[in-house]
């Protein structure tokens, strides 16, 4: 007995649909088959970097702060055009600023202020006070300025009223090269100022030695710890030696004044192999600029009772006082840094500041020193200074991150800072000017006299 299956023709139409049907229900399983796959992924990681000296940074810093602190990122102080660090700082609620580079916090003296830099204490350049002057940090090489009011377990024991930590720049997230240059000026030095005879590296801010004492003079100086021939006992001729060496070419002299002028160069790059992430970022900055400015002093006055009221009359005092400062501002850094796999990172950072000042004063009026009875007496005082202020600082940091101690963190840093003080001469000499011909002009070149004068000069 034989048995026949049923066949079906299907037809062409039939095909027609079948065969658009099938890719779709393909599409379709291998959707469940991806979802099934997705099923058994753990864990999804995003890794970035974190921008320091942004806005956003800083705001997220301060929120997680657990003290009383103002933090300033370098995108806040590039949008104020602030040049330096004592300049930014200005804009903190608190802060005073004294003699344009010194913060004192809340009105407290610098007795209860200090500076850091990273978070470590570095010295003052200047002998006679503790706080350093920020106006020696240049804007450009400055990625926050972290100021604390109130005292925390990182503080040093030394803290007082208040504490600011100056971050510098590490290095960049891709390759950098700023330059910027400056050229300006102000009103008062369109006039003529007061210049001096320096030496031929002053554009630098060094000066070659011209300054020096000489070395006959020097040369009986006392050593530390040793004890040497003293000045009350050299030869006369010894004695006029040394003075024949001094350098007398020490007078202000009027002359017009230089522009305003400076540039800032920034270069660096980051290199990236594998988990290992390097690189380097230097900058140097220079400023050289002027100040002209004409003052006057009053010492004493007197006053008579008039029909209009009181009437004043300048008796002592100088009513012709002018002053010209040469300053000439340099710094250098350089940091070198490594990243490996987001979790270990080394920075060296290497800076160089220098800030030298010239100044010469000429001062022309009455004193303490002329009788008013006189009154054809005028006495002429100059003044004449030079100092330079430098700091250099080594710092080496890290930061490291165990993943495997339950993310464990360890930071520390080594630094090394020295600073000088450099002020090779200072001059200030006196005269009286008297009117010897009663034309009711004093001139310094004809009318001159040493009576009441006086001369003082240091090294």
């Amino acid at each position: 007995m034989s048995q026949s299956s049923p066949i079906f023709k299907l037809s062409t139409m039939t095909l027609a649909i079948i065969s658009t049907l099938m890719p779709v229900s393909l599409f379709a399983a291998e959707d469940d088959k991806k979802a099934e796959t997705e099923d058994y992924i753990e864990e999804v990681v995003a890794t970035g970097t974190r921008l320091k000296g942004s806005a956003a940074a800083v705001i997220e810093e301060r929120r997680n702060q657990a003290f009383v602190a103002d933090i300033m990122g370098a995108e806040q102080i590039s949008r104020s055009g602030d040049g330096d660090a004592a300049a930014a700082l200005r804009r903190v609620t608190g802060l005073t600023l004294v003699d344009g580079k010194f913060i004192y916090v809340r009105g407290l003296g610098e007795r209860y202020s200090s500076t850091q830099l990273n978070g470590a204490a570095v010295p003052s350049p200047d002998p006679t006070r503790s706080v350093i002057p920020l106006d020696l940090f240049p804007a450009e090489i400055i990625e926050g300025l972290a100021v604390q009011k109130s005292y925390s377990p990182s503080m040093p024991a030394a803290f007082g009223g208040g504490n600011v930590d100056i971050r510098l720049k590490s290095i960049p997230d891709s390759r950098v090269f700023n330059f910027s240059g400056k050229i300006g000026g102000n009103s008062n030095n369109f006039d003529d100022g007061l210049t001096t005879t320096g030496s031929d590296t002053d554009w630098m801010g060094k000066d070659d030695g011209t300054r020096d004492a000489p070395a006959s003079i020097s040369q009986y100086w006392s050593p530390l710890g040793e004890v040497s021939q003293s000045l009350d006992y050299i030869s006369a001729e010894e004695s006029l030696q040394g003075l024949l060496d001094l350098n007398r070419d020490l007078t202000p002299k009027t002359s017009s004044i230089n522009p305003n002028v400076g540039f800032d160069i920034a270069y660096g790059d980051v290199f990236d192999a594998g988990d290992l992430e390097y690189g380097f970022l230097t900058t140097f900055a220079y400023d050289n600029s002027w100040q002209v400015a004409e003052e006057y002093q009053l010492e004493q006055w007197s006053s008579v009772d008039t029909d209009e009221g009181k009437q004043y009359t300048f008796v002592r005092g100088y009513d012709d006082v002018t002053t010209t400062s040469h300053m000439v501002k340099t710094s250098y850094m350089i940091n070198l840094g490594a990243n490996y796999n987001k979790a270990h990172e080394l920075n060296l950072n290497y800076i160089v500041l220098n800030d030298t000042e010239d100044k010469a004063k000429n001062k022309f009026g009455r004193s303490s020193n002329v009788s008013p009875s006189e009154n054809n007496a005028i006495i002429n005082s100059k003044e004449v200074t030079y100092e330079e202020r430098s700091l250099t600082a080594l710092q080496l940091s890290g930061q490291h991150t165990f993943a495997a101690l339950n993310l464990l963190g360890l930071d520390w840093i080594y630094s090394d800072s020295e600073s000088n003080r450099y002020a090779p001469s200072g001059l200030e000499t006196s005269y009286v000017v008297s009117d010897r011909n009663e034309d009711g002009i004093y001139d310094p070149e004809t009318e001159s006299s040493v009576r009441l004068g006086r001369y003082r000069s240091s090294f």
